[in-house]
């Protein structure tokens, strides 16, 4: 199995422990005849029963696949590793609601003021489902930003300029949603309500 496998046999004097080692992890058939021959002309011996018992198996590093494996073309490095040499490590997803996003609102009612529209930005963080930031709006409602993230869909208060709240849903890098505030202004009564969009940048 190891000369199978592509080792060198001077690395490994005990094969035969190593083919037997290489039976348990790879599930493999063993090969004990080759793997005899190719520690005769090396002049090694095979361990006794005793050997095999009290010995530890050499760490070894396997690459390639189950069927490079099975054919005899998997690359076996001696090394300090049992982890494949070509295992990836994850990363972390970045939250789709985090980042600067810039847009547009529109407001749609009272009727004496829908149409009106005007833009917005907001730097936005996500944290466990909870959403911070700040937020700005040439409508004059700007201030800090807390809210709550579901992975898809956001809601969130202004803490000033009159205060507004914002409910959108994400989908890839654009928000869309409704909004209402306090009219600060007071040219429209006491309270506006409107639809928003935006893009993350």
């Amino acid at each position: 199995m190891a000369a199978y496998l592509g080792l060198h046999p001077e690395l490994y004097p005990d094969l035969t422990l190593l083919d037997q080692w290489l039976v348990s992890v790879l599930g493999a058939p063993a090969v004990s005849s080759d793997v005899s021959q190719v520690a005769g002309e090396y002049g090694y011996s095979a361990p006794d029963a005793s050997d095999i018992q009290n010995a530890a198996a050499p760490p070894i590093v396997i690459t390639g696949d189950a069927q490079d494996v099975g054919s005899g073309e998997a690359e076996v490095i001696p090394g300090d590793s049992g982890t494949p040499s070509d295992q990836p490590g994850s990363q972390p997803a970045e939250s789709a609601i985090a980042g600067s996003w810039t847009g547009s609102y529109t407001i749609t009612y009272p009727v004496g003021c829908a149409g009106f529209n005007g833009s917005w930005s907001a730097t936005l963080a996500e944290s466990g489902g909870s959403i911070s930031g700040n937020y700005t709006s040439d409508m004059g409602v700007s201030g800090t930003v807390a809210g709550i993230w579901d992975g898809t869909n956001a809601t969130w208060t202004v803490g000033g300029g009159g205060g507004a709240s914002f409910s959108g849903a994400i989908t890839g890098s654009k928000i869309s949603g409704s909004w209402s505030s306090p009219d600060i202004f007071g040219a429209c009564g006491d309270h506006i309500v409107g639809t928003f969009e935006g893009n993350k940048s």
